[in-house]
């Protein structure tokens, strides 16, 4: 029996007995894509499986999918600012008028504000992910976030390269 392992709202590992992956599921504008997970086989590429709505998912991988949702709550940082992670081992939380982000410095006169969480930044270039960017950076470019955790954030991150990919 296949069950799914929240990553966010809208992304699952789908998992089979033992907890073993069997793909990734993701859902985006309404359309779901199932990635097949080919362990070990490097003369076969992960396979795709595109379905138009959660009803068709259903009746390809289970009545119940949906039902047996796990969430798991991800704790390996031992560091937070306002319950987002950070890469400091002693952050000083700080706070800037009208900036609503969860902000710290390294030290306690610091003059550089970091963001903690991570997010995932548009460049020029693109979309790419950063871990505590410097409040300076996320200024200057859009952005999405913050995420408490690094899955959650690399689902956005993926949405955001496919809305670029599809633009061209």
């Amino acid at each position: 029996m296949l069950h799914l392992k929240e990553i966010t709202e809208h992304a699952w590992l789908v998992q089979g007995p033992d907890n073993k992956n069997v793909g990734l599921l993701s859902e985006f504008a309404d359309k779901l894509t199932f990635v097949i997970h080919n362990e070990g086989d490097t003369e076969q590429p992960s396979n795709k499986v595109r379905f138009e709505n959660r009803e068709d998912v259903m009746n390809a991988l289970g009545n119940d999918i949906f039902d047996t949702k796990i969430v798991v709550v991800e704790t390996a940082k031992e560091h937070f600012v306002n319950s987002y992670p950070v890469e400091f081992h002693n952050p000083h939380e700080i706070t800037k008028e009208g900036c609503d982000l969860p902000l710290y410095s390294k030290t306690l006169k610091g003059g550089i504000a970091h963001c903690a969480g991570y997010y995932v930044i548009h460049f020029n270039k693109g979309p790419i992910y950063s871990y505590c960017p410097k409040l300076e950076t996320l200024e200057k470019y859009t952005y999405d976030g913050p995420f408490k955790t690094e899955m959650e954030m690399k689902v956005v991150l993926s949405q955001a390269k496919k809305r670029l990919k599809s633009k061209y």
